[in-house]
């Protein structure tokens, strides 16, 4: 009982609120803003639901996990977006506004996503943030912004579904999705083979 009371006065301190400070602007100019903004696209519409309907075809090749070094511990996700044989950056911030307290004591509330699109990364991390986690993948933009679309869809709880169930969540959609992806792709070269001749059937 002290262990779960100790664990819930941590998470409502560190999740209590939006970032522990402000998110940075990025730098504009970005490949992936330019097509979006040659789209129709604009700020105040939801970008991974404007990427998901028009397919924009762009893949994400790095995924990035941060946290900040503050008392809040806020997480948050950087992709590298490639599009058009050019590097943009995205980061994606889970945050919530807590409106009531269920029967176990704990928080939920309303969820937002907040996006932020830059030329360059460094300008989307604060000096003092930590890195957690870092992969290198392969995966279209199009899918990614569908996992966003689908996690954003869970009410934003204080404890159980915050900014780092959020962004560890997707971080890990996104390997599975990598995984998935070069395990079809064995599988098409190798049938390939099979067919030329090149590779003997083996039981």
């Amino acid at each position: 009982m002290i262990f779960a009371w100790l664990r819930y006065f941590r998470s409502y301190r560190l999740f209590s609120s939006k970032p522990g400070t402000p998110i940075p602007k990025g730098i504009p100019g970005s490949r992936l803003a330019t097509v979006l903004n040659n789209l129709g696209w604009t700020p105040d519409q939801p970008v991974f639901k404007f990427i998901s309907e028009r397919k924009i075809s762009a893949h994400v090749t790095e995924l990035y996990i941060h946290g900040e070094n503050s008392s809040l511990q806020h997480e948050y996700a950087i992709l590298r977006v490639d599009i058009h044989n050019e590097p943009s950056w995205l980061r994606i911030d889970w945050t919530g506004d807590v409106t009531r307290t269920t029967s176990f004591g704990s928080s939920e509330g309303k969820g937002a996503l907040i996006w932020t699109i830059s030329v360059d990364k460094d300008s989307l991390i604060l000096p003092r943030d930590r890195q957690i986690r870092f992969t290198k993948v392969s995966v279209s933009l199009e899918a990614v912004a569908g996992m966003v679309i689908e996690l954003s869809k869970t009410p934003y709880h204080l404890i159980f579904w915050n900014c780092i169930q959020f962004s560890q969540e997707l971080g890990q959609q996104i390997v599975d999705a990598e995984s998935t992806r070069a395990w079809q792709e064995t599988i098409v070269q190798r049938s390939m083979e099979v067919a030329a001749g090149s590779m003997s059937i083996t039981s």
